[in-house]
């Protein structure tokens, strides 16, 4: 009586019920539902989003939409993304330490995917984070990276890979990961294109994904701006 079934995929409403009914010990009552229209990705537009909240740090956060990638371009995206995220927390704590947390990061769905760089900061520090992180966006669309962070990066998601997934409950996980971004047989070819994977591309992907036209910027909190 309470129970919602989403189907996906080419298959009536009819098929579909009577599959349904082979696993109740008793005949229930299942109402056709509206369908549900295929998703359009929204375009990239430039605005300026605050949430007035009364909190004692202001959060935020600016990215923008990209399109969907393979495996390969894929694991570009995540490595240059790694990079954007050391070289903001360079800028923003190491630098100049105004950030509490930051972190950049990338998704990858089979609808599309996104870029997201978030920081938490005093409300007075707002245009200076804002500053420092469009500049590190600035450079990365512009191919300025260094090879030394980009080895680093490498590096380090080589020996994620090894140790992070050695439980059932971790391998699980990250076949979830690879059903949501990829496909569960990419897991496979993974690490083969982890060994050969290239700082040229890396750096090119950058340049052709990251600009700062058209970006969305969301903060909870009160900013001063």
């Amino acid at each position: 009586a309470n129970t919602t079934l989403f189907v996906v995929g080419p298959i009536e409403f009819r098929d579909a019920a009577e599959k349904v009914k082979q696993y109740f010990s008793c005949s229930p009552e299942i109402n056709q539902p509206n369908s549900i229209q295929r998703f359009k990705m929204p375009r990239n537009r430039a605005r300026e989003i605050t949430m007035d909240r009364e909190l004692s740090n202001v959060q935020m956060f600016i990215g923008k939409l990209v399109p969907r990638l393979g495996l390969k371009k894929g694991l570009d995206m995540e490595l240059l993304v790694d990079i954007m995220g050391n070289n903001i927390s360079d800028a923003i704590l190491n630098k100049e330490p105004i950030s509490y947390s930051r972190w950049a990061t990338s998704s990858n769905e089979k609808i599309g995917g996104s870029i997201i760089t978030y920081a938490t900061f005093g409300p007075k520090n707002y245009i200076r984070v804002k500053e420092l992180i469009r500049e590190e966006m600035r450079k990365v669309s512009e191919g300025d990276i260094s090879e030394d962070t980009f080895k680093s990066v490498l590096r380090k998601k080589r020996k994620e890979f090894v140790l992070n997934y050695s439980t059932t409950m971790q391998k699980a996980k990250l076949l979830r990961t690879f059903w949501k971004d990829y496909s569960v047989y990419d897991v496979n070819p993974y690490w083969e294109c982890l060994e050969h994977v290239k700082f040229e591309d890396v750096r090119a992907t950058g340049m052709r994904h990251v600009t700062l036209n058209n970006l969305t910027e969301l903060c909870l909190g009160r900013p001063v701006k």
